[in-house]
């Protein structure tokens, strides 16, 4: 069954007008003429079943039949990242989005190589990603930042877990509080947000180049910081990135 985000409202018996890209894509990919069944879908109004009514060059047209699911409410899933090259990039997006990750913030960092992205495009592959995996929701993906700022701007009572390639690299006052907390290289089964029972979960993924001494130092800075190991082998970070998203839905 072919699956479309639609952003706006959907409802019984309404007729949805089509987006350019959607009528292109059935006309011209799929070969679909008027009466083939459609699903559109968003995080909003659930998923629906229509059948196509008009079907041109110019313009497509679809009733909505039939509700297929009801909305969810997705636990917020953040994955902090360095951008990389564009083939791995995109699979990182994609994979990530098949996982259950609703937010993707870009952060610059010391060793990174890559200090622009196409935000649109990323989130295209997002949105592709989450029609084939049958997911109602699209992840946001934000605008590249600094890593200050977003550290300086982190949700209240949302834990960051860093994940460190060189756990041996971390300063020794680091080791030490995560110790006696006993939180080092763990993953919580949920997180909870003050004053409500949202769980979010959220970790960052350092550059091909690691984590540098001085962000390392930076982290040790915020109390919402704790470190955690992939394991003992040095990932690529796309690979890095889809482990720690499957640690964070999974527990």
């Amino acid at each position: 069954m072919t699956r479309l985000y639609y952003p706006e409202g959907l409802s019984l018996n309404q007729t949805v007008i089509l987006q350019d890209d959607h009528v292109h894509y059935l006309r011209n990919v799929l070969r679909q003429e008027a009466g083939a069944l459609i699903n559109l879908f968003n995080g909003q109004e659930g998923e629906w079943q229509g059948e196509i009514t008009t079907l041109t060059k110019t313009r497509g047209e679809v009733l909505l039949t039939a509700c297929l699911r009801e909305p969810q409410i997705d636990s917020p899933v953040i994955l902090v990242f360095c951008p990389i090259k564009n083939d791995p990039l995109h699979y990182l997006i994609e994979k990530c989005t098949e996982m259950g990750v609703t937010i993707f913030q870009p952060v610059l960092m010391d060793r990174g190589n890559i200090h622009k992205i196409n935000r649109e495009k990323l989130q295209r592959i997002a949105i592709e990603s989450s029609q084939q995996c049958e997911r109602l929701s699209i992840p946001e993906v934000r605008e590249l930042r600094p890593l200050r700022e977003v550290l300086d701007e982190w949700p209240e009572g949302t834990i960051l877990y860093i994940c460190a390639e060189r756990w041996q690299d971390i300063s020794t006052q680091q080791q030490r509080r995560d110790k006696s907390d006993d939180k080092a290289a763990q993953w919580p089964a949920e997180l909870s947000v003050r004053g409500g029972s949202v769980s979010i979960k959220a970790s960052l993924i350092g550059p091909e180049g690691g984590l540098s001494p001085k962000e390392i130092e930076l982290f040790t800075h915020y109390p919402f910081v704790q470190f955690v190991s992939l394991g003992k082998n040095i990932l690529r970070a796309e690979t890095a990135a889809l482990v720690a998203t499957t640690k964070m839905i999974l527990g």
